[in-house]
C-alpha cells in the first residue's frame, strides 16, 4: 500500500519545491520601480516612475529598477539581477538595474535582444557610466540611484533615436540608389539598342551589291563589245 502513494508524495514535493523557488522573486512592479530600501523620497520616486514610463514607450522595452535590502541566500547580485529580469520580462527586451543594500553592490543587466539592437560599444559605455555613478560612495544612496536611472533612461532614448534615424536614412539612401540604378539600366539598354541598330544598318549596307546592266550592242569596227551604249546610275 505504500508504493502507490509514492507518486502522490513526489508530486506534492515537486509542487512545493516549485513554489519555494517562485517565492525567491518578488512580483514585477507595475511602475517599473521596486525600492525595498526606502531610499528614494516620495517626490523623487514619483518623478522617476514617470520618466521610466515615458522611456519605456519611447524605447519599446521594459526598464526596471530593483533596490533590495538583502538577497536570497546563496545568490550573488549578478546572477540575481539576470534571473529577476528574466522573471519580470520573460518574452520582452528589458534592462534592469539591481542594487543590494546589504553589500552595497549593483549590476546592470541587459537582455540579449538589446545587445543585438544597439552597438555593443554603446552598451559598454552605459555600463561604465552607471558604475561610476553608483560607486560614488560619498554621495547618498537616493542620489546615486536617481542619477544612475536618469542616465540610463537618457542613454536608452538616445540610442533608440539614433537607431531609428539610421534606419530611415538607410531606407532613403536605398531608394535613391535604386532610382539611380534604374536610370543607369535604362540608359544602358538604350545605348545597346542604338548600337545594335547602327551595326545592323552597316551590315545591310555592306551586303548591298550593284551590277552593270546588260546591254545588246552591235559590232563596231570589228569589236564584239564596242562602245555605243552608255549607262549612268547615281548612288547619291
Amino acid at each position: 500500500m505504500k508504493l502507490p502513494c509514492l507518486p502522490l508524495i513526489l508530486s506534492v514535493w515537486l509542487v512545493g519545491v516549485g513554489l519555494g523557488f517562485g517565492q525567491n522573486f518578488p512580483a514585477a512592479p507595475s511602475t517599473g520601480l521596486r525600492d525595498d530600501t526606502r531610499a528614494l523620497p516620495e517626490s523623487a520616486r514619483h518623478l522617476l516612475i514617470s520618466e521610466i514610463s515615458a522611456a519605456r514607450q519611447a524605447v519599446g522595452c521594459d526598464i526596471w529598477l530593483s533596490a533590495s535590502t538583502f538577497l536570497p541566500p546563496g545568490e550573488d547580485i549578478r546572477r540575481y539581477a539576470k534571473e529577476l529580469r528574466q522573471n519580470w520580462s520573460p518574452s520582452r527586451d528589458s534592462v534592469l538595474l539591481a542594487y543590494d543594500r546589504a553589500s552595497d553592490s549593483h549590476v546592470l543587466s541587459f537582455s540579449p535582444g538589446l545587445w543585438q539592437r544597439y552597438p555593443s560599444v554603446q552598451i559598454v559605455t552605459i555600463l561604465q557610466q552607471i558604475s561610476r555613478l553608483m560607486n560614488q560612495k560619498d554621495r547618498p544612496l537616493d542620489t546615486r540611484l536617481n542619477a544612475s536611472m536618469k542616465a540610463l533612461l537618457r542613454h536608452l532614448r538616445l540610442l533608440e533615436k539614433q537607431r531609428q534615424q539610421s534606419a530611415t536614412l538607410l531606407h532613403r539612401q536605398d531608394f535613391r540608389l535604386g532610382q539611380v540604378y534604374s536610370v543607369a539600366l535604362a540608359c544602358g539598354a538604350l545605348a545597346l539598342a542604338l548600337m545594335a541598330m547602327i551595326l545592323r544598318r552597316k551590315d545591310v549596307i555592306a551586303a548591298h551589291q550593284l551590277f552593270f546592266p546588260r546591254a545588246q550592242v552591235g559590232i563596231r569596227f570589228g569589236a564584239p563589245h564596242g562602245g555605243g551604249v552608255t549607262t549612268e546610275k547615281s548612288l547619291s
